[in-house]
């Protein structure tokens, strides 16, 4: 069985100067900050519509000198109850540069 999914965990972990919880046997986040409360999905692939629509909002004539998101709503869903996705430099030019030693690297 892979363990990509934990050494995601890991390495956003660390980026955000944090280190991984791990499975704790009680409901928590997959590492403790200050400012958000993180869950960190890993998968083979992530949509190509979801990533479509980024590029979008990057693109846009617009866009030029802001942050690219994409505000992900469903049928029935209240609005602020909303997704934000974004990437995590962008996330970065709205909260600050998160310090690091090194970037991680997805093997």
């Amino acid at each position: 069985m892979s363990k990509a999914w934990k050494n995601a965990e890991l390495r956003v972990a660390r980026l955000f100067g944090s280190e991984r919880t791990g499975p704790t046997g009680r409901d928590d986040n997959d590492f403790i900050h200050a400012l958000i409360a993180p869950e960190v999905k890993y998968r083979k692939s992530l949509p190509t519509w979801a990533l479509v629509c980024l590029e979008q909002a990057r693109t846009a004539k617009s866009a030029a000198g802001k942050v690219p998101c994409v505000f992900m709503l469903q049928r029935g869903m209240r609005l602020r109850d909303g997704l934000v996705v974004m990437t995590i430099r962008n996330f970065e030019q709205l909260y600050g540069v998160i310090e690091t030693k090194e970037e991680p690297h997805d093997d």
